[in-house]
């Protein structure tokens, strides 16, 4: 999109979404032991939804990987209140997504996040990622 070209201040460096209700990954867990090794595994439904955000985030980005300090700006639309997840355990989901994806470098670089749930729409999380 717009990474290495000259940006106002407040202008986003990404812009982008993943379609579907964003799963709380801290909820759709398990810890299991296979093999004498702990593993985690995740629900098929989270599984569902990474997949799909790695296909929509590298559509939607083809620059470097961002490796500065960012801000970030996460809106989560829900069609209605039902199963409603803690904003603190959904915006983990987004920020490991844009990583593997390689939109940034590590979630780490993230200083700043604004994050807003709005009810009453089609199911998705929309993302901004500004330099600080």
């Amino acid at each position: 999109m717009t990474h290495g070209l000259l940006l106002k201040k407040d202008e986003p460096i990404y812009q982008g979404q993943v379609s579907g209700r964003c799963p709380s990954k801290k909820n759709t867990k398990k810890v299991v032991r296979r093999y004498g090794r702990t593993m985690v595994i995740y629900s098929a439904q989270f599984r569902e939804w990474e997949t799909r955000a790695l296909v929509e985030l590298r559509q939607t980005w083809n620059g470097k990987t961002i490796d500065q300090p960012l801000e970030a700006v996460f809106r989560f639309y829900f069609k209605n209140r039902q199963a409603e997840s803690d904003l603190s355990n959904v915006i983990e989901a987004p920020q490991d997504a844009l990583t593997k994806a390689g939109v940034i470098i590590d979630d780490k670089i993230i200083q700043v996040i604004h994050a807003t749930k709005i009810f009453g729409h089609e199911p998705r999380v929309e993302i901004e990622l500004r330099h600080i």
